[in-house]
């Protein structure tokens, strides 16, 4: 009985040792500052487009404006639902792996990497768009994938809900719908079954993207600006500075440690399922050929936006890797090659080698970290100062 419970909840205590505390004490990004007060304006009853500025889909203020309204208005509780978010990912990354490999000690390896990913640590602990997003696309491929006590027509309608609600957290993820008709039409089975699980699929979508006719009727013009106008006068740089810039965000990306080993992971994965011609069903390659050209399209491009494909990536590797070693348990007496095992453990290592300096980057130095204006004074970056200045400039103002 013990050891289950170990597996039940080992997932949920080495996510929460990691991101509490990373998500409480990491330095401020500028951005956040701008989601935090959209949902506290949400809460007083403003309207996104319509009463204020907002430069994103509606969900996320709308997502922290509820949350908010239970715990509180304030950096930290913003801070904790993000946190929730990125431990539910990774338990959703432990069942599908578990699903996949029939494994938990690979399953928990998932986990293991995920909670020491970069990615992970830097973005799914502040205040902004890509803890709710990847939580909500991966949750939508979980739910298609890998629950089969679910009926299949609720697994449409489910995941169509969560992946239209990823659209409405982050537009440009829209383009990983595809990917999921596709799936829906080829598992569908003969005849009217793939047109009926296309028809539950696009109903779930469409009951969540509903809500987005208020915002476009209400005014057009200023959900169209919010949500693409803007973005596009951000972009007008130029088509070769353009090109530039995302050729550099790509360099930047293999550069790193584990951006570069996940990425090249998931590049012998497709060569590895072309040869064995194994295309036809697998509904997270083809998330990730869409999302990854996509996460290049917003101008500037930002190494960041690439983080909503961690689970996905991490779940390919981690079973690429798992079938390398005949599809054996690493749990069971006879595992894989000692060579392999050799292998694969400091493929780990040096995928982990990082952490420490990420930690301290996030929560001290802010060097190199995108979103921390200045590392000259990283101090001035920390919750706790910012509350500070905050409550000075109330008193002033009030004293005024």
């Amino acid at each position: 009985m013990m050891h289950r419970y170990v597996w039940a909840g080992g997932p949920v205590l080495l996510q929460a040792v990691v991101f509490v505390p990373m998500a409480l004490s990491r330095l401020i990004d500028g951005d956040e500052g701008y989601y935090l007060l959209a949902a506290k304006l949400v809460l007083e009853g403003r309207v996104p487009y319509q009463d204020f500025l907002f430069t994103q889909m509606p969900l996320s203020a709308y997502a922290y404006a509820a949350w908010m309204a239970l715990t509180g208005v304030n950096w930290y509780s913003g801070r904790l639902l993000s946190a929730l978010f990125a431990i539910g990912i990774g338990l959703m990354l432990f069942h599908s792996v578990r699903s996949t490999t029939r494994s938990r000690g690979w399953a928990l390896v998932a986990v293991l990497l995920y909670s020491g990913s970069e990615w992970a640590l830097g973005w799914f602990t502040v205040v902004k768009t890509y803890a709710l997003s990847t939580f909500l696309l991966f949750g939508a491929y979980t739910v298609r994938c890998h629950c089969p006590v679910i009926p299949a027509r609720w697994r449409c309608l489910l995941s169509g809900i969560l992946l239209g609600l990823t659209v409405n957290a982050r537009l440009f993820l829209g383009a990983a719908v595809p990917a999921f008709v596709l799936h829906a039409f080829l598992q569908g089975g003969a005849g009217r079954g793939r047109w009926r699980s296309l028809s539950w699929l696009g109903a779930g979508f469409a009951l969540a993207c509903l809500p987005n006719a208020f915002f476009a009727l209400s005014g057009w013009e200023h959900f169209y600006f919010g949500n693409l106008g803007y973005h596009v006068l951000r972009s007008e740089s130029g088509i070769v500075r353009t090109l530039v810039q995302k050729f550099s965000t790509v360099e930047e990306l293999f550069a790193f440690t584990q951006s570069g080993l996940l990425i090249t992971l998931f590049i012998l994965t497709l060569v590895h399922r072309t040869m064995a011609r194994r295309w036809r069903a697998d509904l997270l390659p083809a998330v990730l050929v869409l999302l990854i050209p996509a996460s290049l399209l917003p101008t500037p491009t930002y190494p960041q936006y690439f983080c909503v494909l961690l689970p996905f990536l991490l779940h390919e590797g981690v079973c690429f890797c798992h079938s390398l070693g005949g599809r054996r348990s690493i749990e069971a007496e006879n595992g894989s090659p000692m060579s392999l095992r050799v292998i694969l453990v400091v493929v780990a290592l040096a995928y982990l080698a990082p952490v420490p300096r990420t930690l301290h980057r996030y929560a001290n130095s802010g060097r190199e970290v995108i979103g921390v204006r200045t590392n000259r004074d990283p101090e001035n970056w920390r919750i706790p100062v910012v509350k500070r200045v905050s409550a000075e400039v109330d008193r002033i103002n009030v004293r005024g």
